[in-house]
């Protein structure tokens, strides 16, 4: 079995994919591009909305690079894609407008359990649960279909790059993935499954399994997938992506204990002996500061992204 396979199967099984069945909508001009509502199936009876960011200058004749914005967690479970889109919540995350706005088509899609993928306020509190309770509720049903939520979430991603990749003014050659916090894990899984994906940004969005244990820090139920220590730990995940040639820029911050630093490092000495061929590829940035996004590192990773895909 090869490292990707070792990875992949600690995901479980996998969603069935099934034809996306596109429908776009509610085209709105935000200035230099366009929103675009899209509307497509993730699975069997499962239909999704997500947001694409057109660049007003792309067309056919002149495709654009394609981007996947995940959205973060934050606790806030009535906002995911609109974040990235800039309609709403932390302006440091509004990276898939900024981006939008340096011409590139951007998908900004919810993963399950947030914004209009989870049940409303009131029908939550029927239930007598919130929203990190009907997220550990989406985990606990996925463990017993011998599955992940973290498969789920990156099952709905590779959707989401599917929808991307099938306009024909985006350069479906140069796709790339950026997201903060939860939306740097799933940046990290992204790149390394999917083939198409060439550059990720993933910011304040991991450190190893094992530092995580190592300090006692709680993480959303996506980070635990089936024996992943055994496989390698995220770093197995850093070193199949050097092996691919994947682009790839990780960013901590000093005082996030979230993401502990022992870890950290872990990660960036692998990625020093992995892509020792390709030393431009993977760049690693500790800022002073915590759990965030700041505006000088967001448009470095934007750089980045621009000379890894344009």
């Amino acid at each position: 079995m090869t490292r990707y396979e070792k990875i992949v199967q600690t995901l479980g099984k996998m969603p069935e994919k099934v034809e996306p069945e596109i429908m776009v909508s509610e085209k709105t001009d935000f200035g230099n591009y366009f929103m675009m509502d899209v509307i497509y199936f993730v699975e069997a009876g499962e239909r999704v909305r997500a947001y694409l960011l057109v660049p007003k200058n792309a067309s056919a004749e002149a495709k654009v690079p394609g981007i996947v914005a995940i959205h973060q967690h934050n606790g806030i479970y009535n906002i995911g894609k609109a974040e990235p889109a800039g309609l709403c919540g932390d302006p440091s995350c509004f990276y898939g407008k900024e981006l939008a706005e340096r011409g590139f088509a951007v998908i900004c899609p919810d993963h399950l359990g947030f914004e209009e993928r989870k049940p409303s306020d009131e029908e939550l509190k029927r239930l007598g649960i919130d929203g990190s309770l009907y997220e550990r509720e989406l985990f606990t049903r996925a463990i017993c279909k011998g599955s992940t939520l973290q498969a789920k979430y990156l099952s709905d991603l590779v959707v989401a790059v599917d929808v991307l990749s099938s306009f024909d003014f985006v350069d479906n050659s140069q796709i790339g993935a950026i997201g903060h916090s939860l939306g740097g894990q799933e940046t990290l899984w992204l790149t390394f499954y999917d083939h198409r994906v060439k550059v990720g940004v993933s910011s304040c969005g991991f450190s190893t399994v094992q530092a995580v244990f190592n300090h006692h820090v709680p993480h959303n139920f996506a980070m635990y997938t089936f024996g992943l220590m055994e496989a390698g730990d995220t770093l197995a995940l850093v070193e199949q992506m050097a092996e691919d040639g994947k682009a790839f820029m990780m960013i901590n911050g000093k005082e996030d204990y979230g993401f502990p630093l022992e870890g950290v490092y872990a990660v960036h000495k692998c990625a020093a002996g992995a892509y020792a061929q390709i030393p431009d590829k993977f760049l690693p940035v500790i800022f002073e500061g915590g759990h965030s996004f700041p505006d000088n590192i967001r448009h470095q990773a934007y750089n980045f992204i621009e000379r890894n895909l344009k």
